[in-house]
């Protein structure tokens, strides 16, 4: 089962991707002995979690209040490599995160609220791949931010049970060799237009088609040929 199986951003959702969230294997790390013990390459973990749900909560089934200096996923996907690139992306994960694929590990990520991705074109193989996410988190130092979350085993005044790891969507994305990274859009009322911005990935030589729609109806498009990593351009729009 799916929870949460919407497109964490909709505005940006490709043909190609998998949401990720639902059943994980899970392990609570109370030493932060994990890394030491090489917990990427056990073959299995002694507990399960319903992500993107903190392990806090109790719809993640696991509703353990107490401080969580670090938690451990684990999950095996089947993955069709005739995709060019493929990208994890985790939507939020409190606080400090490592990713391993395949029991390699593919990248960092310092921060509990923005999201993040990381390529794993490389380090996947046809069929069934193993993913796990590795987060520590311990608000009670002072050095990371914690918003209301309490230092204190119980919630008290404004301050509330803590966000530990995973709490926001996981998903793969599937990408040609040439995509589009960001994308910025200003509009002009007086001209009329709607200026763009965009961030492409191998864009020399790329061709780019934007379509404005207004009520489902076409009141602008234009093609143009990228030459750098940034393009700027208007469309001008009909009444």
């Amino acid at each position: 089962m799916i929870i949460r199986s919407e497109h964490p951003n909709p505005q940006f959702m490709r043909s190609k991707w998998e949401n990720l969230n639902g059943k994980w294997e899970f392990e609570i790390d109370k030493s932060v002995s994990g890394e030491s013990r090489e917990l990427y390459k056990a073959d299995k973990f002694s507990g399960e979690i319903i992500v993107p749900f903190c392990p806090e909560s109790s719809l993640s089934g696991v509703n353990e209040k107490d401080f969580l200096n670090a938690v451990w996923y684990k999950r095996t996907i089947n993955i069709n490599k005739n995709q060019d690139r493929i990208f994890l992306n985790i939507g939020a994960c409190d606080y400090f995160t490592t990713v391993y694929v395949n029991q390699i590990k593919v990248g960092t990520h310092k921060g509990g609220y923005s999201s993040f991705s990381f390529e794993i074109t490389e380090y996947v193989n046809d069929g069934e791949n193993t993913i796990v996410i590795y987060a520590k988190d311990d608000n009670r130092t002072g050095r990371q931010p914690s918003g209301k979350q309490s230092r204190d085993y119980y919630s008290v005044h404004c301050d509330y049970t803590r966000t530990t790891g995973i709490w926001q969507t996981v998903w793969l994305e599937f990408i040609n060799e040439s995509y589009i990274k960001s994308i910025k859009t200003t509009s002009n009322i007086d001209t009329p237009e709607v200026n763009l911005e965009i961030n492409i990935n191998a864009g020399c030589g790329c061709e780019i088609e934007a379509v404005a729609l207004w009520d489902g109806k076409c009141v602008g498009e234009k093609r143009i040929k990228a030459y750098s990593d940034t393009v700027n351009f208007s469309i001008p729009l009909t009444e």
